[in-house]
């Protein structure tokens, strides 16, 4: 798995690709916020779309609750996770946001970032 990122106009675009290893990789994706963080920014999307990965439930319950988990402690909210049609799966996002973060899915890049940026401009 690789992850390059690059600073947009208000936000951080991850881009994922490759084979997710379980625990090789699992770290990885947890630890993205603090790149933001560093960068001070509060939004960022994070593109699977190129990510051959096959989470179970059990997973992506861990990986949101570590990401909320972090984002506040970062005081970071605003994720957009972009992904193809038939992996993306609204757990995660209900997780996330059922404990006060603020994380939307999606399978169209323009609306994730149309999102992020009305998210931003909203934001403190």
């Amino acid at each position: 798995m690789e992850i390059n990122y690059e600073i947009k106009d208000g936000f951080i675009q991850f881009k994922i690709t490759g084979d997710y290893k379980d625990s090789e990789d699992l770290d990885k994706i947890k630890n993205l916020c603090v790149i933001p963080k560093k960068q001070g920014h509060s939004t960022i999307l994070v593109d699977v779309t190129e990510l051959d990965y096959d989470f179970t439930t059990f997973k992506r319950y861990e990986l949101s609750e570590h990401w909320v988990k972090l984002c506040r402690d970062l005081h970071f909210v605003n994720i957009a996770i972009l992904g193809k049609k038939e992996k993306m799966d609204e757990f995660s996002e209900t997780v996330v946001t059922n404990r006060g973060g603020n994380l939307k899915l999606f399978t169209d890049k323009k609306q994730a970032i149309d999102w992020l940026k009305r998210i931003s401009l909203n934001s403190p």
